[in-house]
């Protein structure tokens, strides 16, 4: 049986890449912190979010100031010393020893590729590191390129939806469970990966 780790939520990740890092917000600077801001604030990140409101620099600085205190993980991927993307695994269910993960990357970096790597990240971080049971998603049904790299990772579709009723046909409730991921044929998402890197 996997141990749970919850203080890799708290932690910077290793990863085997060299130019790459996933910082923990928490050890980001001010400046690193509104860059990541900026990102998740940019119209074409925010329109695929299932929360696309703006978030104010005071209110995600608190946010940040507050993270060490909570079981929930949020990480800057920088390549070389620009941030260009963000994990995060959040509402952790004792239950089930599950999270809700996401993911968004810089606008330009949408429709390239880029996307296996971020979610291949997100599951490592998660199942090899954390060593959670699942992770759940929910995904706007038209956000074709998360719905397409998603189902590359083996998501199942669950039929709940109960998040978001009253829209019930603008999400797809995802999981994702460890078994899968280490069981899953991941040579063709590393040969993905190696060519978009």
């Amino acid at each position: 049986m996997l141990q749970l780790n919850l203080d890799v939520l708290k932690e910077d990740c290793p990863l085997d890449t060299e130019s790459y890092q996933l910082i923990n917000y928490y050890n980001l600077n001010k400046k690193e912190s509104l860059e990541i801001l900026s990102i998740r604030n940019h119209s074409l990140i925010r329109s695929r979010m299932v929360k696309s409101n703006l978030i104010s620099k005071e209110d995600h600085l608190n946010f940040v100031s507050t993270l060490y205190k909570k079981n929930v993980g949020y990480w800057a991927l920088k390549k070389d010393n620009e941030i260009i993307g963000s994990i995060s695994l959040v509402d952790y269910d004792k239950t089930d020893c599950s999270f809700v993960g996401g993911n968004f990357i810089l606008p330009r970096l949408i429709g390239t590729g880029f996307g296996v790597f971020i979610n291949y990240l997100m599951h490592y971080v998660a199942f090899e590191l954390v060593k959670c049971k699942k992770i759940k998603a929910i995904v706007k049904t038209d956000n074709i390129n998360a719905v397409r790299v998603n189902k590359l990772f083996g998501a199942e579709t669950l039929d709940d939806n109960s998040s978001n009723k009253e829209n019930i046909n603008e999400y797809l409730s995802l999981e994702f469970s460890a078994n899968g991921w280490y069981n899953y044929n991941k040579k063709v998402i590393r040969k993905l990966i190696k060519y978009v890197l």
